[in-house]
């Protein structure tokens, strides 16, 4: 009986350490957050660039951000949740960034430098740890294509 109870002791010690290790949940950083972690331990970034109102961008939310393997693999990255309509400047590389009204709805100038000024949703930027930009993603992927993506740069 002591034999199993170390036993069983012993598989849930290892077990919670285990799951510990492993996010549950994509952590998701301000795109200031990211470039500070950056500068003290350099990893790359992924930056979702996403707006209120859009669809795609919440079914990400809801399904391939929530995949263990999208969390897992992004877990090696520093992960930025970038609003293209956030009204709050960003300083960035000793510049800074602001909205800019356009018609109903305005953008901001951190989200239209990573994308080129091409602003769709959702997109997805890559930035190597010099921050050098590796690759725009664009539109809704499944966690197979996102993965696979990414994949390309961390070989």
């Amino acid at each position: 009986m002591n034999k199993l109870l170390v036993i069983g002791l012993t598989f849930l010690i290892s077990f919670r350490s285990y799951a510990q290790e492993q996010p549950e949940e994509i952590k998701w950083l301000s795109f200031e957050e990211a470039m500070l972690l950056n500068e003290k331990e350099p990893r790359p970034i992924f930056i979702d660039i996403y707006t209120d109102w859009c669809g795609w961008c919440k079914k990400m939310d809801a399904t391939t951000f929530k995949e263990k393997k999208v969390v897992d693999y992004l877990s090696g990255f520093y992960c930025v949740k970038l609003d293209a309509e956030q009204k709050e400047d960003i300083i960035f590389s000793g510049k800074t960034y602001e909205y800019i009204p356009k018609g109903k709805r305005g953008f901001h100038q951190v989200a239209a430098m990573l994308l080129d000024g091409n602003m769709s949703y959702p997109s997805f930027v890559l930035l190597a740890p010099n921050l050098k930009r590796l690759e725009i993603l664009k539109g809704y992927m499944d966690s197979s294509q996102l993965i696979s993506r990414l994949k390309v740069h961390n070989q």
